[in-house]
Parts: structure tokens; C-alpha cells; sequence
């Protein structure tokens, strides 16, 4: 997903665009319907 420059977006909707393209973050396995590959829980 690209950011439309032209969007004033709030820094909760940064902050979550950015938790959903980080593989390191859970949300981005939720956003994806998957289980973190190295998820031990």
C-alpha cells in the first residue's frame, strides 16, 4: 500500500501502516489471517 501525500494521516494511522509492513511485528501476521512462523505460543 502506498501513502497518498496528499492525506494529512493521523500518527495512529502511521503507526499502524507500519506495524502491518513489519514482519517483525505480530500485527503484521494478524493482518495476513497467519501465525508468525517462529511463534512459540
Amino acid at each position: 500500500m502506498a501513502l497518498n501525500p496528499d492525506y494529512d494521516y493521523s500518527q495512529d494511522e502511521l503507526d499502524n501502516h507500519s506495524r502491518n509492513m513489519d514482519p517483525e511485528h505480530d500485527q503484521y501476521w494478524d493482518s495476513r489471517g497467519e501465525d508468525r512462523p517462529d511463534d512459540d505460543d
